[in-house]
């Protein structure tokens, strides 16, 4: 028994020592240029290659892929695109140099070798500000079935409908499904994200209590946008507190009601549809007689003419036609007064 006890530990560290052997060969074989062989970055095998060759190729790979950086999304069935092709930067060459430095070791070349040698350069977002927008701009977070809190405003109360919790695509997991994918330099493949379950909370009170809380507008025009019609505001006065209170106290989908003071709008978006521009209040012909230069200079000045007036608005119709020249188009048809001709 004693002469087995002291090879027990001869034949230990007999086997130690072709284990050290053998992981010094892997060492040895796993070496390359600063890089493991066989290893890769970004997908491009480096064996062999010095830093300035893979910093070159890795350089032509990004110039290819960044002009066409269009980060594709799937939730619930439907597709998204979101643009990211000047909010991004790299430095290739600082990742190189990281990467080498990992591996720089020769001891640890042999373990790296086993475990991982796959390497992804990462690409950064510039602008977090613009990559929200970029986000917004796809549409991809109105993808929800959350049915929101709806209210109707009448002379005494506010009756609101409570809300119905449902699923949406939260911000957060667009942003994190990016930044993943931008990490390991994988962002040409379709990513799926799954909504997520989302319910309305008290907060939603206090966001439609600040909106009623402005003065009730009437229904008007918009006369930047084409004299779209931009529809009333209601408004109402009421107790903040108590509607929170009966939010909490409701079932999804439940009516309760608030008494208030309400602000009502006089012209609704309704009644500008029904009885905008029916009636003709008057109306003139005249012909125009000239040369085919002077029908030509009252075209334009009609046409510029052709305006709507809202309440307490003036018309002028020298502002409103603006200077008569032949830089607007005008032409010489007769007399001129002040550098101007005269229809």
């Amino acid at each position: 028994m004693k002469k087995l006890n002291k090879k027990v530990p001869i034949i230990g560290g007999a086997v130690i020592g072709v284990i050290l052997v053998i992981y010094i060969i892997l060492c040895f074989l796993a070496s390359g240029n600063g890089f493991i062989k066989n290893m890769t970055i970004n997908g491009i095998k480096v064996n062999n290659m010095s830093k300035d060759e893979v910093v070159s190729l890795l350089e032509k790979q990004y110039k290819k892929d960044q002009e066409y950086l269009l980060f594709n999304l799937k939730a619930d069935g439907k597709k998204y695109q979101i643009d990211m092709t000047n909010n991004v930067t790299i430095d290739i060459d600082k990742e190189v140099s990281a990467i080498q430095k990992k591996y720089n070791n020769f001891f640890t070349k042999g373990y790296h070798y086993l475990l991982n040698h796959n390497e992804n350069i990462s690409i950064n977002i510039k602008d977090k500000k613009t990559l929200n927008q970029a986000i917004k701009n796809s549409k991809i977070l109105e993808d929800s079935t959350l049915v929101p809190t709806s209210y109707k405003v009448e002379k005494t109360k506010v009756i609101f409908t409570k809300g119905k919790s449902g699923k949406a695509v939260q911000q957060k997991d667009v942003y994190d499904a990016i930044e993943t994918a931008l990490n390991n330099y994988d962002f040409k493949k379709t990513f799926t994200i799954e909504p997520s379950s989302v319910t309305e909370n008290e907060s939603v009170m206090k966001t439609i209590y600040k909106s009623l809380s402005k003065e009730g507008k009437n229904a008007t025009l918009d006369k930047d946008n084409d004299y779209k019609i931009v529809a009333e505001q209601y408004g109402a006065k009421y107790n903040l507190n108590d509607s929170i209170k009966a939010f909490n106290k409701a079932k999804e989908g439940e009516e309760f009601t608030i008494a208030c003071k309400a602000i009502v709008p006089s012209i609704t978006k309704e009644d500008l549809e029904k009885n905008l521009f029916k009636d003709v209040l008057g109306e003139y012909t005249t012909n125009v007689s000239g040369s085919s230069v002077r029908k030509n200079n009252v075209r334009l000045a009609g046409e510029k003419c052709n305006v709507i007036l809202l309440p307490g608005e003036e018309f002028s119709y020298n502002q409103t036609v603006g200077k008569r020249t032949k830089e607007n188009g005008y032409g010489e048809a007769g007399a001129y007064k002040n550098g101007e001709t005269c229809l």
